[in-house]
């Protein structure tokens, strides 16, 4: 997810390469909380106090994920690519931040 994020102001540009990006995103994005979900529930024991904090990070990474979705059609209908770049680095952390709780 990372990567394909990293890879937003390379392919922005170009119209179908930026589409089949971003439905790459999307799924990295789906694979992501797919991933965390599987951790967590077969290590409860072990996440143990932390769990609040890993259940708090996956819902700032889904409002990322919906704040990202969101950019890409503002996007599409004004063309500024300075809030696509904001709203990747942004997702980028995120990302970073629910990892590092697992």
């Amino acid at each position: 997810l990372k990567k394909l994020l990293s890879t937003i102001p390379d392919v922005i540009k170009d119209r179908a390469k930026f589409l089949d990006l971003i439905r790459q995103i999307a799924t990295a994005m789906q694979y992501m909380l797919a991933a965390v979900n599987a951790v967590a529930k077969h290590n409860e024991e072990l996440l143990g106090s932390h769990k609040q904090t890993l259940d708090q990070h996956k819902k700032v990474f889904v409002r990322g994920c919906k704040s990202f979705s969101d950019t890409m059609k503002d996007y599409f209908k004004n063309g500024k690519a300075q809030n696509v770049y904001r709203v990747g680095h942004r997702l980028i952390n995120q990302t970073n931040t629910l990892l590092r709780t697992l």
